[in-house]
C-alpha cells in the first residue's frame, strides 16, 4: 500500500497526490467503474480522485447511491470525493467537487451559490467550451485551464491561464485547476493535482482547493495555483502547446481519410511524448 507522503509544504500540513473532474458509471455517458479506478489509482501512488459525475439523468435516489459507493472505496491512504458537473441555463458548466446533495439547475450563479452552500468547490469546467458567460466573472473557485479531452494532456490553455491572473490582479480570488475529464479507462494519468492537508478527508482536499493550498503537476511542468509557472517549465509547455495546436490544425485541413492513416502512423510518437512530458 502507497503511504501518504509527509513532504510539507505549510506547517503541519503534507502533500497528497489526486486526479480531478472524473466521471464512471454513475454518469449517463461513461462506463468506467469506479472500483477499477480507484483500485488502479490507488496502485500507482494516488491518494484521491474527486469525480463530477452528470447531473444529467441524475435522481436524488441515484445520487445518494453514488454517495454510498464513494464512501466504500475510502481507505486509510485514499479518498474519494463526490461532485457533480452541472449544465447551467446558459450551457455554462460548472462542477460542483466535495457536495453530498443534488444540485438542482439555473444560472452559472445559482448553481455556484448552491456548491458554496454545500460546502464544496466549484470549478468552472471547459470554459471555452460555451462562451456565453467566458467574458463575465463568476464567484466559482477556480477555472479548469487544463481539459484532458478538450486541450490534451500535455500542456494547458495558456489563454484561460492568463485569464485567471487577470481576475486575481484585480482583486478576485481565482485559481488554475488541471482537469483530467476522464470517461473512460486509462492506465496512465499524466495530468494531476497536489494538495497540501493536515489530513487525509475529503474535508481537507477541498479546504486545501478552496484555499489555493495545491498545484497542478504533468510529468515535466507545473502550474501553480495562482497561474504562476516556473521560467524554464513556462517555456517547455509554451512549445508543446504550439506543437498540439499546430498539429490537430494540420489534420483539421486534411481528407479525413488521410488524417485517419497519420493519426494511425503518430501514436507511437505521441506515446512517447506524452510518457515523456
Amino acid at each position: 500500500m502507497n503511504k501518504v507522503n509527509k513532504n510539507k509544504a505549510h506547517k503541519n500540513n503534507f502533500m497528497v497526490k489526486g486526479i480531478i473532474h472524473c466521471h464512471t458509471n454513475h454518469s449517463y455517458d461513461s462506463q468506467l467503474r469506479l472500483s477499477d479506478l480507484c483500485a488502479t489509482l490507488r496502485r500507482k501512488g494516488f491518494h484521491f480522485v474527486a469525480l463530477t459525475e452528470h447531473s444529467k439523468g441524475m435522481t436524488s435516489k441515484k445520487y445518494e447511491e453514488f454517495l454510498t459507493a464513494c464512501q466504500k472505496e475510502n481507505k486509510e491512504t485514499f479518498m474519494v470525493i463526490p461532485g457533480l458537473e452541472v449544465r447551467c441555463d446558459d450551457g455554462t458548466e460548472i462542477a460542483g467537487i466535495g457536495v453530498n446533495q443534488l444540485i438542482s439547475h439555473g444560472s452559472a450563479n445559482q448553481v455556484i451559490t448552491q456548491i458554496h452552500e454545500l460546502g464544496g468547490f466549484a470549478l468552472w469546467v471547459h470554459p471555452l467550451k460555451h462562451r456565453s458567460n467566458y467574458g463575465h466573472f463568476l464567484q466559482c473557485n477556480a477555472f479548469e485551464v487544463l481539459n484532458g479531452k478538450m486541450d490534451g494532456v500535455v500542456a494547458p490553455n495558456f489563454s484561460l491561464i492568463r485569464r485567471v491572473k487577470k481576475y486575481r490582479r484585480i482583486g478576485y480570488i481565482i485559481f488554475a485547476l488541471f482537469g483530467l475529464d476522464l470517461h473512460s479507462y486509462q492506465e496512465n494519468f499524466p495530468v494531476w493535482t497536489e494538495c497540501s492537508v493536515s489530513d487525509l478527508t475529503p474535508q481537507a482536499i477541498v479546504y486545501s482547493l478552496s484555499k489555493g493550498f495545491f498545484v497542478n503537476r504533468l510529468k515535466k511542468g507545473v502550474v501553480h495555483s495562482s497561474g504562476e509557472i516556473p521560467p524554464l517549465d513556462f517555456l517547455y509547455l509554451l512549445v508543446l502547446r504550439f506543437l498540439y495546436l499546430f498539429w490537430n490544425r494540420l489534420l483539421l485541413l486534411m481528407p479525413d481519410s488521410l488524417s485517419t492513416l497519420v493519426i494511425r502512423l503518430s501514436r507511437p510518437m505521441v506515446r512517447v511524448i506524452k510518457q515523456g512530458n
